[in-house]
């Protein structure tokens, strides 16, 4: 059985988010690290999105940036300034890419493509298996849905976008389009996403948030009569696809099965269920990962870090939602007309004061979020 010091159980965002981080530790990269996943990641398949002040720890691979946001409607298109902030992509590839290419300047990293089929706990020791192998290790950092217990039925932000082409000008590289709710409303909350990378390139996606999956035909439909009935756009080409879809939970996660198995990113309940971001949660929750590691001590990440009062405004937007009380668009429309865009954003990291999150509140009919606020005050956990 082979002994490692660390195992990255998922080579996904998170897994890879921890192992970069790791690795620029000058003490912590001396750790025999082994990462295992299904499959080796070798094509575009996401794309990450996040906003923040000045430059993060993947500053080099940003793809592309903006300091504006639209967010349109059928009777409204506002441009957003969302300074201090910059609104950032990072194509999956290059993430990829990037955390591999420095992994393989480093003997002590190990990376395998098996399946784990169990792990265990005997003393000091985590032992993990696979159909073929077995190893063990002082720490698992587990972003697999291993020990993930079943969770009632919740709402989900299921999504599916195109990367397509066009032969001449029609996107505005200047500002993406966070939202734009002119498409259906009939299956759920809905609305397009376009991600411009150039003024014939863009990524244009049609996300939903509800509780059932419609039929693959129908996203499809979706976005090609937006293409051509909204954006004007008849003739493109199709040169990539991406598709996902987000538990929305609201309910505890548990950060991990023991302390020697520890659960990071959406495992541990680093998406943010209001939103459906998960990017910079990941990221705080390495810092605090690495600080506790550093210090010597078990690396479980502190409750507060994902849940706290932020929760319950997530279940009661997301309560609200699933009533549909009031029109979705109707109440982004509301929010993004008479909140300054970078106190939303700010809000949407959990980072606002009380009294901030009170001047949001506000602009939102009592009627309909005071009951749905204090039934979730009992649901939240």
């Amino acid at each position: 059985m082979r002994t490692y010091d660390i195992v990255i159980a998922g080579a996904g965002c998170a897994g890879l988010s921890l192992l970069y981080r790791l690795l620029q530790d000058p003490v912590l990269s001396r750790q025999n690290i082994l990462v295992l996943d299904k499959r080796q990641k070798n094509t575009n398949d996401r794309t990450w999105c996040y906003w923040e002040r000045g430059e993060g720890a993947f500053e080099s691979i940003v793809h592309r940036s903006w300091d504006r946001l639209a967010v349109c409607s059928g009777r409204m298109s506002n441009t957003l300034t969302i300074a201090p902030y910059r609104y950032k992509m990072i194509a999956g590839i290059d993430f990829y890419r990037h955390v591999l290419e420095l992994a393989a300047g480093f003997p002590n990293v190990v990376f395998r493509y098996e399946t784990i089929t169990n792990m265990s706990v005997h003393k000091k020791q985590v032992q993990i298996r696979t159909a073929g192998s077995a190893y063990q290790c002082s720490y698992v950092f587990n972003s697999t849905p291993l020990f993930q217990p079943r969770r009632p039925r919740s709402q989900q932000m299921h999504f599916r976008g195109w990367r397509v082409t066009t032969p001449v000008d029609c996107f505005d590289t200047q500002q993406p389009v966070l939202m734009d709710f002119r498409v259906p409303q009939q299956e759920g909350a809905a609305f397009m996403y376009v991600l411009p990378v150039g003024r014939r390139e863009a990524l244009v996606e049609y996300t939903l948030i509800g509780s059932r999956i419609m039929k693959q035909g129908n996203y499809l439909s979706v976005i090609e009569n937006y293409l051509s009935n909204v954006l004007g756009i008849a003739t493109y080409d199709v040169t990539g696809e991406e598709s996902g879809v987000l538990p929305l939970s609201c309910r505890y996660h548990a950060r991990h099965y023991h302390r020697r198995i520890v659960h990071i990113g959406i495992a541990a309940g680093c998406l943010k269920p209001g939103s459906g971001y998960a990017f910079q949660f990941i990221q705080r929750q390495c810092d605090e990962v690495l600080a506790l590691l550093r210090n010597n001590m078990f690396p479980v990440t502190k409750k507060r870090l994902l849940y706290g009062r932020f929760r319950w405004y997530d279940a009661t937007l997301l309560r609200v939602v699933r009533n549909r009380n009031i029109s979705f668009a109707d109440m982004m429309e509301t929010l993004f007309t008479r909140v300054p865009a970078p106190r939303i954003l700010k809000f949407l990291e959990n980072s606002t004061s009380f009294r901030e999150e009170c001047t949001i509140m506000r602009v939102f009919p009592p009627s309909v979020f005071v009951p749905a606020a204090l039934k979730e005050l009992i649901n939240c956990k």
